[in-house]
């Protein structure tokens, strides 16, 4: 069972344990399980669509825009009535009437809690759809509420309410719309992240970019629809992929969360074995040197070295660096060839020493113990902490030696 079905189980089950204790007269759900799950997909879609691969692969730190209006993400988004009306779901009532403020008509909504002793006698609330009471829109509570000329808030004036427990007060409406309310926010939170899970367990990218989509995608919805969602559940669901599933994509993309972070990066073979190990049945295991099997496979293994330049965003002073790092003097007409045999050689060569060594290994125990095994072998034939004789060899070759 895939992440996605096991976080599509659990909704299942909550969902329907809210049906189960869900009291006839309330309100019911806007939508029924297919269709959050449908409403999830299609949030998911719109933000894969709209921020790209090509865009992030471009720049993965892109400055995107939030969403300024609701009819602007809705109208993006390509939402039915029926699933705008569920984002936008917050408080209400059965009594509600249209108020014009600033040329604008809001909602108003009441509830009326009777006094049990008295027949004809019943406080009223009256508030909007966000839970705000105007301090005078609020009348026959004066002995329950200590402030009555401060603006407060329905759930405060709940709160009190149920620490009082007035025994003359009918409090049960107020309690159906807090209990509605909350149920509201259940649905929502349950939309992002069901959507947020198709947009990290996608198919068609990484995890990476499934969480820059996905904090984007939260961003934008706590804008729109005053929400207070955060990405620690999130992250929590990263981690625990990373940790549960040792796979060589979870750790690269690991690492580049990492770099976005702190700015610190794994040395450029390290990746390169990453990356081509997860594809090491494409590979033949030609016992050749590595000089031929960089040749065979050159437009493969440099595309890759071109993917990691671009994601870690190595400069020519980083592999510059790197070069002098190994105690390779700097010189212009070598440089792309010590770039490629000095900095990232290890990384298609540990590929190499798997395939022809190890070919029964797994990608996951390739990276972890051939990598290893690759260096120690290579310094023990040539009794140097830098190179190989191979490489050696290549590089004279090259450097006209």
């Amino acid at each position: 069972m895939t992440e996605l079905e096991k976080n599509y189980e659990k909704f299942t089950d909550w969902y329907d344990s809210k049906i189960e204790k869900t009291n006839s007269s309330y309100p019911k759900f806007y939508m029924n399980k297919e269709e959050i799950k449908a409403l999830a997909e299609k949030i998911a879609n719109y933000y894969e669509e709209k921020y790209h691969n090509e865009l992030l692969e471009k720049d993965d730190k892109v400055e995107i825009l939030t969403p300024q209006t609701k009819y602007f993400l809705e109208k993006e988004i390509n939402l039915t009535p029926k699933e705008s009306n569920t984002l936008n779901a917050n408080y209400s009532s059965s009594n509600w009437y249209f108020s014009k403020q600033n040329e604008e008509c809001k909602v108003i909504y009441c509830i009326y809690l009777p006094n049990k002793h008295k027949r004809y006698e019943r406080a009223i609330i009256y508030f909007d759809e966000f839970g705000r009471v105007k301090a005078h829109d609020i009348s026959g509570l004066n002995d329950i509420l200590p402030n009555k000329k401060k603006n407060t808030t329905l759930i405060h004036i709940y709160n009190v309410i149920t620490k009082k427990q007035p025994s003359y007060l009918d409090y049960s409406e107020l309690e159906k719309v807090i209990t509605n309310y909350r149920r509201n926010m259940d649905i929502k939170k349950i939309i992002i992240i069901l959507a947020s899970i198709n947009l990290i367990y996608s198919k068609n990218t990484t995890k990476t970019k499934g969480f820059i989509r996905t904090k984007q995608m939260i961003n934008d919805f706590n804008k729109v629809y005053k929400l207070n969602l955060n990405m620690s559940d999130i992250k929590a669901l990263i981690k625990e992929e990373v940790n549960n599933q040792n796979t060589l994509q979870s750790i690269y993309d690991n690492y580049l969360e990492v770099f976005y972070q702190t700015g610190r990066r794994p040395y450029p073979d390290k990746l390169l074995a990453l990356l081509l190990l997860q594809e090491k049945n494409k590979y033949e295991p030609l016992r050749v040197s590595e000089g031929k099997f960089y040749e065979v496979y050159k437009k493969d293994i440099d595309k890759k070295i071109a993917q990691i330049i671009r994601n870690f965003k190595i400069t020519k002073e980083d592999m510059i660096h790197y070069i002098e790092e190994k105690g390779i003097a700097y010189k212009e007409e070598t440089y792309e060839h010590d770039k490629i045999w000095t900095v990232f050689a290890e990384g298609f060569g540990t590929m190499h020493w798997t395939i022809m060594y190890h070919p029964s290994y797994t990608p996951e125990k390739a990276y972890f113990e051939c990598l290893s095994c690759y260096h120690d072998e290579k310094l023990k034939k040539t009794k140097t902490n830098t190179r190989t004789k191979t490489l050696e060899k290549i590089r004279r070759k090259h450097r006209g030696h």
